[in-house]
């Protein structure tokens, strides 16, 4: 089972790139409990956003996607 932070559709399509959960600008570092995957747009619109921002975008992306 894939630690998938994001919104993905279809994943089969979707380039999966490696995401901080809490940012590198935000103190996070590159340790497997910080790490999750998110296909590439979302890890786009996630970049530096604070933990609460992404997590604010992700249920609304999620509420969207529904």
């Amino acid at each position: 089972d894939l630690n998938v932070f994001g919104v993905m559709e279809d994943q089969s399509t979707k380039t999966l790139t490696v995401e901080h959960i809490l940012s590198v600008k935000h103190g996070g570092i590159d340790n497997i409990n910080n790490l999750s995957l998110a296909c590439q747009p979302c890890n786009l619109k996630l970049g530096t956003l604070s933990i609460t921002q992404k997590i604010v975008l992700r249920d609304k992306l999620k509420q969207q996607s529904t």
